[in-house]
């Protein structure tokens, strides 16, 4: 015997749920973590390190944040 709910499909004309504020807000905070942690790392790197990768060492949050536009 199958269980079929009808209330439980999706189809496209049935819009997806918006995650919850508070599960936004901590998505939010995880992501902020992530890039001020990677902007550490790439801090820790050397002058000659950063010219060598094509880094400034002044626009190393900028970079990090936004990416490196060529």
């Amino acid at each position: 015997m199958s269980f079929h709910s009808p209330s439980s499909t999706w189809t496209p004309s049935v819009p997806a749920k918006r995650d919850p504020l508070i599960l936004r807000l901590f998505r939010g905070i995880q992501h902020e973590i992530r890039i001020r942690r990677a902007i550490r790392e790439v801090n820790s790197l050397d002058e000659r390190t950063l010219i060598d990768i094509g880094l400034a060492p002044g626009s190393t949050e900028h970079v990090v944040r936004r990416g490196r536009h060529r």
